[in-house]
């Protein structure tokens, strides 16, 4: 994934530069990804398993499960 971001993208000088662009740029990108994904397979009248973000209530709770069903798979 190229995302075009120049070379030296750090946003921030401290001590060294720090924060590139082209990470938080990417990071939205994979984000994006993932959820066009999901939209794209439940068109489908599919329901993948994905992962719920742990940082809203219920959501360490949610993906326990599927690490239970994944640990007594292998």
């Amino acid at each position: 994934m190229d995302s075009l971001i120049k070379y030296k993208s750090a946003i921030f000088d401290l001590i060294e530069k720090l924060a590139p662009v082209s990470m938080m740029l990417n990071a939205s990108i994979i984000q994006v990804l993932e959820i066009k994904t999901v939209e794209k397979i439940m068109s489908k009248r599919v329901k993948p398993k994905v992962w719920m973000s742990a940082n809203i209530p219920g959501g360490i709770e949610f993906n326990n499960k599927y690490l239970k069903e994944y640990l007594l798979l292998n």
